[in-house]
């Protein structure tokens, strides 16, 4: 049979306009027309009207489960292979729309699980954007993970989605996703279905260096309990210390485990030379601070622009800190590229208690930088308290005929409140020095005396008689803080001492004399009393129990006689 133009070019006319007619009756949601034209007039169900949307993508679009369904009935294809580049599937339509019905409807009825879309997450939470240009792509594993969506994490999972696939703006799993968002349920779910823990970013880090930035302990200790392996390091060379020390949470309790599981504490990374400690110090975290000196960190190891771990703490932790990074060994008076000591930043940051505790830990108020300058030039603010604590040492110095640069000098000749104060201070040391205030014992005897010495003293109530006549506000006021607090402190220690010695008798009153046990306690450190108690209570048990043998043997021996 043969058809001529006409017949053939209304024929075309025919089926144009039951098309338009069709996607007329998508559109509307009319059923009963759709399944006639697609029945009875054998139309196209998987023909696109605009060349990229097919009639079920508008049947998704109007959010009508009941026409995908009769669509799906007349053999709609689930994974059209459409020609425009931003053309997007009917699964991943009905998932950006939060189509859930529909999206549940097409994975069972068929839809490519598997199939990868330009979709790149941009928040912690819900945030995505449809990305045309770098040609990333993620799974719809990713997005329902993103989403929360527990039951279609559940579904894509049950009908063959790849739980290890990385998405290719990242390179991360869907694992790492849940652990970023701390989706602590789902990543429990990935994790039993077979998500591997190793899996790493674009930059190396795994699932638990993740948890450990964010700080979430629940999921530190999943992973971990999981499996995951605490020892991985990062394409940096960071180690699961250094992700816990970056953290904005300083996670005492998770540091310690990780410690005890064998990591190591110096381990550093490679681009600038950072140590564990070299972070917990740029981050301000005290506590993280003190356990990884405990463990063993190196308080001296530089990084790699010659910036020590004191200097870290100078610029970034308490004063406190400070005095135990010197107490483990920090060299005090160590110096930077430009010759500046620790002393030297502290006077400039105008940070009076920090140079305190330089100073009393023995930081060279001498120490010259390469342009010949001492801490007292570093200063911005010459009526600053850091300004009068530096003064009020050099005046020590003075006093006690010690060496004193030039340069310092001349700065305190140059500006009238530092000649002020200096004069001041020089004028109550005088003062501490000599005028005695019981018997030959002056001012200085509290400044400069030993704390157990100190202590011993004001068991004399008329040494403190003494002391308390002495209005040290009136007469140093400069000096009246620290001499208060040195006597405070000796007071203290005193207290502490009766207290031991009543310990101590209470345990040895039928052993030792009393002279012994005062010379025990006034040597014996306060936090050494438990263990040093213990041995001296074990010991004399087994000096009593050879005592008792001996007698006994004693005894036997005029009872029976001696043994042939």
């Amino acid at each position: 049979m043969t058809f001529s133009a006409n017949t053939i070019s209304y024929r075309n006319i025919f089926l144009q306009d039951k098309t338009i007619e069709l996607n007329k009756a998508v559109n509307s949601g009319d059923r009963q027309l759709v399944q006639t034209l697609l029945s009875v007039d054998k139309l196209d169900v998987n023909f696109t009207p605009n060349g990229r949307d097919t009639y079920l993508h508008t049947a998704i679009a109007r959010r009508d489960l009941a026409m995908v369904q009769l669509l799906v009935m007349f053999k709609a294809d689930l994974n059209p292979l459409l020609p425009a580049r931003d053309a997007i599937s009917p699964l991943w339509m009905a998932m950006l729309h939060s189509y859930d019905e529909i999206s549940e409807f097409l994975v069972r009825a068929g839809a490519d699980i598997n199939e990868r879309f330009r979709l790149q997450f941009c928040g912690k939470k819900r945030n995505y954007t449809i990305n045309g240009i770098n040609g990333g792509k993620t799974s719809l594993l990713h997005l329902a993970v993103a989403r929360n969506h527990e039951a279609h994490v559940k579904l894509f999972l049950d009908y063959g989605a790849d739980v290890n696939y990385q998405d290719t703006f990242g390179n991360e799993s869907a694992l790492q996703c849940a652990v970023f968002r701390k989706f602590i349920s789902l990543a429990t779910i990935l994790i039993y279905r077979g998500a591997n823990l190793e899996s790493a970013n674009v930059d190396g880090m795994t699932s638990l260096h993740t948890a450990l930035i964010i700080g979430d302990v629940d999921l530190i200790k999943m992973l971990i309990q999981r499996g995951a392996n605490v020892k991985a390091v990062d394409k940096s060379g960071k180690t699961a210390l250094h992700f816990i020390a970056e953290s904005n949470v300083e996670n005492i309790e998770i540091a310690e485990q990780l410690l005890h599981m064998g990591l190591r504490i110096n381990q550093k990374e490679f681009k600038r030379n950072l140590g564990p400690l070299h972070v917990a110090l740029l981050t301000g975290k005290d506590k993280l601070v003190k356990l990884f000196v405990r463990h063993g960190a190196d308080v001296t190891a530089k990084i790699s622009n010659g910036v020590s771990p004191l200097s870290l703490a100078n610029l970034c932790c308490s004063a406190k800190t400070m005095r135990l990074m010197i107490a483990r060994g920090a060299n005090v008076n160590d110096k930077t590229d430009d010759g500046g000591t620790t002393l030297h930043v502290a006077a400039r940051r105008n940070s009076a208690e920090k140079v305190r505790v330089l100073l009393r830990c023995g930081a060279n108020i001498n120490s010259l930088d390469l342009r010949g300058s001492t801490p007292l030039g570093w200063l911005e603010n010459f009526h600053s308290d850091v300004a009068k604590v530096l003064v009020k040492q050099i005046a020590i110095m003075h006093a006690r005929g010690a060496f004193i640069e030039l340069s310092t000098m001349e700065v305190i000749w140059a500006i009238v409140p530092l000649m002020e104060h200096f004069n001041q201070c020089l004028a109550e040391l005088k003062f501490i020095e000599k005028k005695p205030f019981y018997l030959r014992y002056t001012l200085r005897t509290v400044l400069d005396e030993r704390p157990m010495k100190l202590a011993a003293l004001t068991r004399n109530s008329d040494f403190v008689l003494g002391f308390q006549s002495i209005k040290l506000k009136l007469e140093v006021p400069n000096f009246a803080r620290e001499i208060c607090i040195k006597f405070m402190c000796a007071l203290l220690l005193k207290y502490l001492l009766s207290s031991m010695e009543e310990h101590l008798n209470r345990v040895f009153y039928d052993s030792l004399p009393e002279p012994i046990i005062q010379a025990i306690a006034y040597h014996m450190n306060t936090q050494d009393i438990p263990y040093l108690v213990e041995r001296l209570v074990r010991a004399i048990r087994q000096v009593q129990e050879k005592a008792r043998r001996a007698r006994r043997e004693l005894a036997t021996e005029e009872t029976t006689g001696p043994a042939e």
